[in-house]
């Protein structure tokens, strides 16, 4: 999947396609870069680089096997790392912080 907004605050649908095992292009800077390990879960291009998302989709296209590793490692990663597990346990670290600050 390529998104290359420059405007991405999060980027739920990046999440949505790494969890079904499809690589994503995302811009660097905010949002994806946050998830996405350019080369190992996904790619992150310059902003505004028309060529970058070029040359990586012509290259995309004749890697097959390319494309199944990272869309494999990026389903693991969702899987691992972004379940509402972990997402309860980073809120309640930063609960934990504003708590301890307050005292």
């Amino acid at each position: 999947m390529a998104l290359p907004s420059t405007e991405e605050a999060f980027g739920i649908a990046y999440i949505e396609a790494m969890a079904c095992g499809c690589p994503v292009i995302g811009c660097e800077g905010e949002g994806p870069s946050e998830f996405v390990e350019n080369g190992e879960t996904g790619y992150l291009i310059p902003p505004n680089n028309p060529q970058a998302i070029t040359d990586l989709l012509t290259d995309l296209l004749d890697s097959p096997s390319k494309v199944q590793k990272i869309g494999k490692n990026a389903s693991e990663y969702v899987r691992n790392n972004l379940t509402w597990a972990e997402n309860a346990r980073k809120n309640e670290e930063i609960y934990q912080l504003a708590i301890e600050k307050r005292r």
